[in-house]
């Protein structure tokens, strides 16, 4: 049995139905959530994504035109702390 592997896609058109109010970040998170769903089906398991910062290495290599950004959980607390406005 063999499988095409897709190296690139474009989010172009995916998920656009009418009275859905749905966007391209929409079809973006589709493409991902599928690539990630075939990555873990086609490799073995210990290659499997468990992990976000690993999810962004995988996926950077097999679609274009999505920037990933993996942040530390302290650097995504910093950044919330500055965005909840004060009760002084």
């Amino acid at each position: 049995m063999s499988c095409e592997r897709v190296t690139c896609l474009k989010g172009n058109g995916y998920f656009s139905q009418q009275g859905t109010e749905k966007n391209a970040c929409d079809g973006v998170g589709g493409i991902v959530k599928h690539q990630a769903t075939l990555h873990n089906l086609r490799e073995p398991a210990r290659n499997a994504i468990q992990m976000a910062e690993y999810m962004v290495t995988v996926l950077s290599e097999k679609i274009s035109g999505v920037h990933f950004i993996y942040l530390e959980s302290n650097e995504v607390s910093s950044y919330r702390e500055t965005k909840i406005p004060s009760a002084d």
